[in-house]
Protein backbone atom coordinates (compact mmCIF):
# COMPACT_ATOMS: atom_id res chain seq x y z
CA UNK A 1 0.00 0.00 0.00
CA UNK A 2 2.51 2.61 0.87
CA UNK A 3 4.38 1.65 -2.64
CA UNK A 4 1.34 3.05 -4.53
CA UNK A 5 0.72 6.02 -2.54
CA UNK A 6 3.95 6.71 -3.07
CA UNK A 7 4.12 6.03 -6.64
CA UNK A 8 1.10 8.12 -7.16
CA UNK A 9 2.67 10.99 -5.05
CA UNK A 10 5.96 10.82 -7.12
CA UNK A 11 3.99 10.40 -10.29
CA UNK A 12 1.67 14.08 -8.86
CA UNK A 13 4.96 15.75 -8.08
CA UNK A 14 6.64 14.64 -11.46
CA UNK A 15 3.40 16.66 -13.86
CA UNK A 16 3.60 19.17 -11.37
CA UNK A 17 7.29 19.92 -12.24
CA UNK A 18 6.36 20.14 -15.90
CA UNK A 19 4.36 22.85 -16.64
CA UNK A 20 3.75 25.00 -19.42
CA UNK A 21 5.66 28.29 -18.55
CA UNK A 22 3.60 30.15 -21.75
CA UNK A 23 0.26 29.19 -22.94
CA UNK A 24 -1.16 31.95 -25.52
CA UNK A 25 -4.91 30.97 -26.54
CA UNK A 26 -5.81 32.80 -29.55
CA UNK A 27 -9.19 34.07 -27.78
CA UNK A 28 -11.10 34.95 -30.92
CA UNK A 29 -12.34 37.41 -31.38
CA UNK A 30 -9.25 39.53 -30.05
CA UNK A 31 -8.32 42.46 -31.23
CA UNK A 32 -4.46 42.63 -30.52
CA UNK A 33 -4.26 39.89 -33.99
CA UNK A 34 -3.96 41.42 -37.31
CA UNK A 35 -5.73 40.58 -40.90
CA UNK A 36 -3.87 41.48 -43.97
CA UNK A 37 -2.96 40.75 -47.37
CA UNK A 38 -3.88 41.69 -50.99
CA UNK A 39 -7.76 40.35 -51.12
CA UNK A 40 -11.20 41.15 -51.98
CA UNK A 41 -12.86 42.26 -48.49
CA UNK A 42 -16.24 40.88 -50.13
CA UNK A 43 -14.62 37.38 -49.29
CA UNK A 44 -13.66 38.07 -45.58
CA UNK A 45 -16.90 35.98 -43.99
CA UNK A 46 -15.36 36.14 -40.43
CA UNK A 47 -12.01 38.08 -39.14
CA UNK A 48 -10.64 36.55 -36.09
CA UNK A 49 -10.38 40.30 -34.74
CA UNK A 50 -13.88 40.12 -33.90
CA UNK A 51 -15.10 37.10 -34.82
CA UNK A 52 -15.08 33.88 -33.19
CA UNK A 53 -13.08 32.23 -36.58
CA UNK A 54 -10.81 33.40 -39.25
CA UNK A 55 -13.26 32.71 -42.34
CA UNK A 56 -12.44 33.37 -46.34
CA UNK A 57 -14.96 32.45 -48.86
CA UNK A 58 -12.99 32.62 -51.97
CA UNK A 59 -16.20 31.87 -54.12
CA UNK A 60 -17.72 34.84 -52.69
CA UNK A 61 -14.19 37.28 -53.38
CA UNK A 62 -15.34 36.76 -56.97
CA UNK A 63 -13.62 34.12 -59.55
CA UNK A 64 -11.28 37.06 -61.11
CA UNK A 65 -10.12 37.91 -57.63
CA UNK A 66 -6.22 36.60 -56.67
CA UNK A 67 -6.90 36.41 -53.00
CA UNK A 68 -3.14 35.77 -50.54
CA UNK A 69 -4.65 36.61 -46.81
CA UNK A 70 -2.97 36.17 -43.17
CA UNK A 71 -4.31 36.47 -40.05
CA UNK A 72 -1.43 36.84 -37.68
CA UNK A 73 -1.41 36.46 -33.83
CA UNK A 74 0.40 39.21 -31.69
CA UNK A 75 4.03 38.82 -30.92
CA UNK A 76 4.67 36.01 -28.37
CA UNK A 77 7.56 36.84 -25.73
CA UNK A 78 9.62 32.99 -25.85
CA UNK A 79 12.07 34.56 -23.59
CA UNK A 80 10.48 32.79 -20.18
CA UNK A 81 9.94 29.67 -21.96
CA UNK A 82 13.31 29.52 -22.97
CA UNK A 83 14.83 30.69 -19.11
CA UNK A 84 12.52 27.49 -18.34
CA UNK A 85 14.40 24.90 -20.14
CA UNK A 86 11.35 24.86 -22.48
CA UNK A 87 12.04 23.96 -26.35
CA UNK A 88 8.99 23.11 -28.20
CA UNK A 89 6.09 25.22 -28.43
CA UNK A 90 2.92 23.55 -29.16
CA UNK A 91 0.72 25.06 -31.82
CA UNK A 92 -2.70 22.99 -32.22
CA UNK A 93 -6.34 24.03 -33.45
CA UNK A 94 -9.07 22.86 -35.84
CA UNK A 95 -9.26 23.73 -39.43
CA UNK A 96 -11.82 23.08 -42.38
CA UNK A 97 -10.18 24.02 -45.89
CA UNK A 98 -12.35 23.24 -49.06
CA UNK A 99 -9.29 23.18 -51.42
CA UNK A 100 -10.08 24.81 -54.52
CA UNK A 101 -6.28 25.55 -55.68
CA UNK A 102 -5.17 27.13 -52.68
CA UNK A 103 -3.44 26.52 -49.94
CA UNK A 104 -3.89 26.98 -46.17
CA UNK A 105 -0.71 26.77 -43.76
CA UNK A 106 0.65 27.83 -40.30
CA UNK A 107 3.43 29.76 -40.17
CA UNK A 108 6.08 31.55 -38.12
CA UNK A 109 8.20 34.88 -38.81
CA UNK A 110 11.53 34.29 -38.78
CA UNK A 111 13.18 37.77 -37.48
CA UNK A 112 16.81 37.19 -38.61
CA UNK A 113 15.71 36.15 -41.92
CA UNK A 114 13.00 38.35 -42.25
CA UNK A 115 10.62 35.80 -43.86
CA UNK A 116 7.79 33.49 -42.77
CA UNK A 117 8.79 30.12 -42.14
CA UNK A 118 5.88 27.53 -43.26
CA UNK A 119 5.84 25.15 -40.24
CA UNK A 120 2.77 22.99 -41.23
CA UNK A 121 0.22 22.22 -44.47
CA UNK A 122 -2.44 21.84 -43.77
CA UNK A 123 -4.71 19.87 -46.09
CA UNK A 124 -7.87 18.34 -46.31
CA UNK A 125 -8.03 14.02 -46.24
CA UNK A 126 -10.36 12.95 -49.56
CA UNK A 127 -12.24 15.06 -51.86
CA UNK A 128 -15.17 16.92 -49.39
CA UNK A 129 -18.20 18.26 -50.96
CA UNK A 130 -19.67 19.26 -47.39
CA UNK A 131 -19.62 23.00 -47.39
CA UNK A 132 -17.12 24.31 -45.18
CA UNK A 133 -19.14 27.48 -44.23
CA UNK A 134 -21.35 24.80 -41.50
CA UNK A 135 -17.68 23.82 -39.94
CA UNK A 136 -18.83 19.92 -39.25
CA UNK A 137 -16.20 18.44 -40.89
CA UNK A 138 -13.22 20.47 -38.87
CA UNK A 139 -9.89 18.49 -38.82
CA UNK A 140 -7.98 19.06 -35.76
CA UNK A 141 -3.93 19.79 -36.13
CA UNK A 142 -0.88 19.97 -33.83
CA UNK A 143 2.73 20.77 -34.80
CA UNK A 144 5.81 21.08 -32.53
CA UNK A 145 7.92 24.58 -32.92
CA UNK A 146 11.47 23.31 -31.95
CA UNK A 147 12.60 26.85 -30.24
CA UNK A 148 16.27 25.58 -28.92
CA UNK A 149 17.85 26.81 -31.44
CA UNK A 150 16.36 30.46 -32.18
CA UNK A 151 19.47 32.84 -32.17
CA UNK A 152 17.53 35.13 -29.86
CA UNK A 153 16.50 33.17 -27.23
CA UNK A 154 20.12 31.10 -26.59
CA UNK A 155 21.26 34.85 -26.10
CA UNK A 156 19.31 35.83 -23.15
Amino acid sequence: MKKIILSVLVLFSFQIGNSQVINEPANWPNANWTTSGTYNADGLLADPTSADSFTFDDDAAGSTSDDDIASESPVIDLSAAAAASENLILISGDFTHRDIGGSLSVDYWDYDAGAWVALIELETTGASTADYQNCTNQVYFESGLDINLFPVLLST
